[in-house]
């Protein structure tokens, strides 16, 4: 009876310490992947726009970006544009920006932007969309925003009053 209850109380402390074993791994598991943002159509729905964050800013190629590649402050899509998706490519959103939580400059100048929701990079500082066909941007509250140029579009009213630093 002896050896039966110590069988038993090992059997069962092996068992606890393997399934807390695996739940340490599983909590580890769902903490790495909140810090990854999958680059697919739900979260870049512009198919341009996904791959020039894929060839410029997934730096380790592996179809997620992760945190260190989200702080970027700087975001130039004009520029790789042409080069990477060829000379008539255009890029009709940019969702998918508020990801890069960091950035506090963007130039998308004319790429054929349709539209523009930046009300989430709280930190931009200077936004330059000139030559779009752009009807309208939504700031939001840019309190960090003292620049910003969306001349040459289609924008008939422009709502900046959650931008008080602006010139």
């Amino acid at each position: 009876m002896y050896k039966f209850k110590n069988k038993f109380k090992r059997c069962i402390a092996s068992a606890l310490a393997v399934l807390t074993f695996a739940t340490c791994l599983s909590i580890g598991g769902v903490a790495y992947a909140e810090d990854l943002v999958a680059i697919n159509e739900t979260n870049f729905p512009d198919k341009n726009f996904r791959t020039i964050i894929t060839e410029i800013y997934d730096v380790n190629a592996n179809g997620y970006l992760e945190a260190s590649e989200r702080t970027k402050t700087m975001m130039t899509v004009s520029g790789y544009l042409e080069e990477i998706c060829g000379a008539d490519a255009k890029i009709e959103t940019l969702k998918g920006i508020e990801y890069f939580y960091n950035l506090s400059k963007l130039y998308c100048a004319g790429i054929g932007l349709k539209e523009l929701d930046v009300h989430l990079n709280t930190k931009l500082t200077r936004i330059t969309c000139m030559g779009n066909e752009l009807t309208s941007i939504n700031l939001g509250t840019l309190n960090e925003l003292t620049y910003l140029d969306c001349s040459v579009n289609h924008i008939t009213a422009l709502d900046i009053s959650g931008t008080p630093n602006i010139e």
